[in-house]
């Protein structure tokens, strides 16, 4: 009985059949458990550094905004970019371009 026992072992483990299917669970299951422990080791790195920058971010005082300069001399008020130009000057140009555009539609 033991030598019928060892013989079909043998026969089994010299057999062939799904030999294929057989190494692509065992490929596919090595693979997936390659992805657990990468991602494992990843979220250990990661989750220190979040919570040293945690730390760090709590430790900060942040003060209020410091008042704006009320008083400009003539010189840098006069330096100072002003919207409403800078707006005028856009304005201008996109009419530019318009008239530019119009005048090569007529050509």
């Amino acid at each position: 009985m033991l030598r019928n026992l060892c013989n079909r072992f043998n026969d089994f483990a010299q057999s062939e059949d799904g030999a294929v299917t057989t190494d692509y669970v065992v490929l596919c299951t090595g693979v997936i458990g390659l992805g657990i422990a990468i991602t494992a080791g990843v979220s250990i790195g990661t989750n220190r550094q979040t919570e040293a920058l945690n730390t760090e971010l709590s430790s900060i005082q942040v003060s209020a905004a410091p008042e704006p300069a009320t008083s400009v001399s003539g010189s840098e008020a006069a330096a100072a970019p002003n919207w409403r130009d800078w707006q005028s000057r856009e304005d201008a140009h996109e009419s530019d371009e318009r008239s530019s555009e119009e005048d090569h539609k007529e050509d």
